[in-house]
């Protein structure tokens, strides 16, 4: 069952919750979806942490991006039924989409632009504008995510980590080539 199917009778059905004890407890269906969304930020935080971490060590940046991808994707498919249903309910109640937006998307455009400027200061990037660059970036991740999580099959997190990082390096890093 999708999180747009769940109704408040559904829920009491199968949890034996009574209606008045829901409503003591949460306003609504989105404040279920917020305490998803509660639970969903730590994993999601501490994945960024490691993802985002300062490596001015590496010789192969681009195959780490890559690879950090893969490790993402993979914390991520294994928390897939929670992440479909805050995205169901995003999609559904505005509440819970702008705490998405505010809470994960924002927090991914900081990362992001940040770890842009670390680049451009090392030197291996060009970007003008990591803060602009940096959203387009989360927002592309976002809206692939949540369209792979509505799929019965889904690509691997290795398929889904070359293709994204294939875009983000050409975005943040330029051509191989150079050229």
């Amino acid at each position: 069952m999708s999180f747009g199917e769940l109704t408040v009778d559904v829920l009491m059905s199968r949890t034996s919750m009574t209606r008045s004890a829901f409503y003591h407890y949460f306003s609504g269906l989105d404040e279920i979806a917020l305490g998803l969304l509660d639970q969903l930020e730590q994993g999601i935080h501490a994945t960024a942490d490691a993802w985002f971490e300062d490596e001015t060590g590496e010789t192969d940046y681009r195959a780490a991006i890559a690879a950090r991808f893969e490790r993402m994707f993979a914390s991520e498919l294994a928390r897939r039924t929670p992440f479909a249903a805050v995205a169901q309910a995003a999609s559904a109640h505005q509440r819970v989409y702008v705490e998405w937006q505010r809470r994960i998307v924002g927090f991914f455009v900081g990362l992001t632009a940040d770890f842009i400027r670390r680049e451009v200061a090392l030197g291996r990037s060009s970007v003008a504008d990591p803060d602009r660059i940096a959203r387009a970036l989360v927002l592309m991740n976002d809206a692939v995510m949540s369209a792979r999580l509505s799929q019965a099959i889904l690509d691997s997190p290795k398929q889904l980590a070359l293709t994204l990082s294939e875009i983000w390096n050409a975005t943040i890093y330029g051509s191989e080539s150079g050229a």
